[in-house]
């Protein structure tokens, strides 16, 4: 290795400990799934991608790295295709085409896919994005109907688990297969998940190796921490150590609910309606949004209805349906976007309902818009006992996160824009029980209630009649 590949000094490229350890895990194929989790700017991509350079240099393998987005897929391929020139074993295995320059490949490094003769075969990397936050399509749609036996992701947590899955299928089609997930110790979904696997063997380079193998100084580290001002995002990008269920993501976004409040939540053993049952209907947009019917009362939420087929015309018919079923009051939609649709239906079948639009201001001060004046109604009503049916789905609640804007002070949710690029699925869900809050709660009046307010009302014409025959007995 020392002078197969050179640094960009030009110089011999030397391996840490622990940059051969990465190395070996992949360029042998130790495990055949495994997750690498190192500090940040530890040298990753270098690493990866003269691992896998060597593999396809030496064996008829087909390999795929896969990014978040296209550039971040660029990033271990632009390395790659930098160190084929290092050597003349990769440079002379290089596949070219008749019309092409190895000059123009090596200063550009535009390429996303690249073949090499291997003598017995053929050796091959390609890159793809798992970008999920495209308009008009499901996440993941990209990589479907690729397959490849040894796949590399990188920024894998970054990646919601509906990719992931959609990643897993490539493999498929081979029983010797290689799955490698590499990133930061952040969000805590499938990557997260495998690095808690069995499963999965696992490279774990913290700062402390690198202060150890003289890669960074204690300094350096202690002025990084300074600098964060944030104990639980240095752990995640130099501690490799995954944030607690309930801290701020990024540093910035924290989760506005936990798991723990969903179980309790959930924790009871009868529990029925009291009071108004109100709806909130979310209508799906596109990729993985979901058209919802939320119903809540003052005690008790549930979903009455949650299908990825959006189709308004049938939202509105459904909506219609299930209050009459359910003898509900007043309903919430959605009325930004797609929702406005639904909204016109409905007025066209004299349905009564509400239009909402979450980037109103809110009138309270506290707030930085409506949505994130409901949000925190719904904390507030869940802290007060709310209950939530035993479904599931309520975890998506976790996926909301909020912040203090530090221009304004006031309470800010993040934006699904924000959230998709994270990895996050749209909380639809959450969004149709959250439009719930939008006006006050009322409480049914019970029969006894009725009665007495039926007496007192014909007390009070009682009373008012007296009044005004006394008055015109007195005017005679």
């Amino acid at each position: 290795m020392k002078t197969l590949y050179k640094n960009p000094q030009g110089e011999p490229f030397e391996l840490t400990n622990s940059q051969a350890c990465l190395f070996d895990a992949i360029y042998r194929r130790l495990k055949n799934m495994l997750v690498i989790l190192t500090y940040t700017q530890f040298g990753k991509s270098d690493v990866v991608a003269m691992a896998v350079l060597t593999r396809i240099t030496t064996f008829p393998e087909r390999w795929c790295i896969i990014g978040g987005t296209e550039d971040k897929a660029k990033i271990i391929m632009n390395k790659l295709i930098g160190h084929i020139f290092d050597n003349e074993y990769t440079k002379n295995k290089l596949t070219m085409k008749n019309h092409e320059s190895m000059d123009r490949l090596r200063h550009e490094r535009s390429r996303s896919r690249l073949t090499f003769n291997v003598g017995d075969g053929i050796g091959e990397v390609f890159i793809l994005s798992g970008d999920s936050s495209k308009k008009g399509q499901d996440a993941g749609d990209t990589v479907v109907g690729h397959g490849a036996a040894n796949i590399l992701v990188d920024d894998a947590p970054l990646l919601p688990d509906t990719v992931n899955a959609k990643i897993v299928r490539m493999l498929g089609g081979f029983k010797d297969y290689f799955y490698g997930k590499i990133g930061n110790a952040l969000n805590r979904n499938h990557f997260y998940r495998a690095f808690n696997s069995d499963r999965y063997s696992k490279v774990v380079i913290d700062y402390h190796l690198g202060i150890e193998e003289g890669r960074q100084t204690a300094d350096f580290f202690e002025m990084a921490k300074e600098e964060m001002n944030d104990e639980i995002l240095f752990n995640a990008f130099y501690g490799c150590i995954f944030p607690p269920q309930d801290a701020s993501l990024g540093g910035v976004w924290i989760p506005l609910f936990t798991e723990n409040d969903i179980e309790k939540a959930q924790d009871y053993e009868e529990i029925e309606h009291f009071g108004e049952k109100k709806l909130g209907v979310d209508v799906a947009d596109a990729g993985e949004d979901h058209d919802t019917i939320i119903m809540r009362s003052n005690t008790y939420a549930e979903i009455l209805y949650d299908n990825q087929v959006s189709d308004q015309m049938k939202l509105a018919g459904m909506v219609t349906a299930k209050s009459k079923e359910n003898d509900a009051g007043r309903t919430y939609i959605d009325r930004s976007g797609v929702g406005a649709g639904v909204c016109s239906r409905l007025r066209q079948l004299g349905f009564p309902h509400r239009g909402i639009n979450y980037g109103e201001k809110s009138p309270g001060s506290l707030y930085a818009n409506k949505k994130a004046e409901l949000f925190w109604e719904l904390k507030r009503w869940l802290n007060q006992g709310g209950k939530l049916s035993k479904d599931s789905r309520w975890k998506q609640l976790t996926n909301i996160a909020y912040s203090i804007n530090e221009t304004n002070g006031k309470i800010q949710i993040m934006p699904k824009k924000i959230a998709i690029n994270m990895g996050i699925k749209s909380p639809d869900i959450a969004d149709g029980l959250a439009m719930t809050f939008y006006d006050r709660d009322k409480y049914a009046i019970t029969e006894e209630d009725e009665q007495e307010r039926f007496f007192k009302k014909k007390m009070r014409k009682k009373k008012l009649k007296t009044s005004e025959d006394y008055s015109l007995r007195m005017t005679k």
